[in-house]
C-alpha cells in the first residue's frame, strides 16, 4: 500500500514538472516542433513550436492542445489577427509573429503575464492595446516596419522593458522625440527622420 501511494505521488509530481516555466537556457535548448500533427503526438512536451510559412490566415486552433508552450512563431503568415487562443499558453515567453498582415494586437495580450519577447516586424500594426502594460516580464517588443508612432502609455508600467525596434517606421524628428521623452527608461531603435509631416 505504501509503494502505491509512493507511484502515485511521483506520478502527481512529474504532472506538475511537466507544466513549466522554462529558464532562458532550457528554452534555448529545448526541442523545436515545427509540425502540428508531429507535436500533437506528444503535446505536454512540445515548449517550442515553429509554424512558419503555412499560408495561415489565423491561429490553428490545434495549438491549444500545448499548454506547456513558451515560445510560439507564427512568422511569415498572412494571420490578420491574434485571438483568444493565446490565452491558452500561461507559460509563454517568446511570441514571434512577424511578417503577417496584423493590424492590432488584442486586449488579451495583457495577460500573458510571462511574456518575454514579442516580435511583430513587419506587419500594419497602427496601435497597441493599453493592456500589453499588463505583460509585466516583457523586455523587448520589435515593431519595425509598421505603420505605428504611437504607443500606450502603459509601457511605462514595465519596469522589464528595455528596448523597443521602431526602425523603417515613418516618423519625423518631433514623433520621435516625443516618444524618447514619453518613454525615458526604453532604449528605442529607430531609422534616421524622414522630416515628412513636420
Amino acid at each position: 500500500m505504501k509503494y502505491l501511494i509512493f507511484l502515485l505521488l511521483i506520478l502527481l509530481f512529474t504532472q506538475r514538472v511537466r507544466a513549466q516555466l522554462l529558464d532562458s537556457l532550457s528554452l534555448d535548448t529545448a526541442r523545436t516542433y515545427i509540425s502540428i500533427a508531429e507535436a500533437l503526438k506528444t503535446p505536454d512536451e512540445v515548449y517550442k513550436l515553429s509554424l512558419r510559412k503555412h499560408n495561415y490566415t489565423q491561429l490553428p486552433k490545434e495549438i491549444k492542445a500545448f499548454k506547456n508552450l513558451n515560445y510560439l512563431d507564427v512568422g511569415k503568415n498572412k494571420i490578420k489577427e491574434l485571438d483568444s487562443t493565446l490565452l491558452a499558453f500561461e507559460y509563454l515567453q517568446v511570441l514571434n509573429a512577424e511578417d503577417n498582415k496584423l493590424e492590432s494586437l488584442p486586449t488579451s495580450i495583457g495577460q500573458l503575464k510571462n511574456l518575454r519577447k514579442l516580435i511583430l516586424n513587419r506587419n500594419e500594426i497602427y496601435l497597441l492595446p493599453l493592456e500589453i502594460g499588463f505583460c509585466s516580464h516583457l523586455e523587448t517588443i520589435d515593431l519595425w516596419s509598421n505603420n505605428i508612432i504611437e504607443l500606450p502609455t502603459t509601457l511605462n508600467q514595465l519596469l522589464s522593458l528595455r528596448a523597443i525596434d521602431m526602425r523603417v517606421i515613418n516618423m519625423n524628428l518631433n514623433q520621435q522625440k516625443h516618444l524618447k521623452e514619453s518613454f525615458p527608461n526604453i532604449k528605442f531603435y529607430m531609422s534616421q527622420t524622414c522630416n515628412c509631416g513636420q
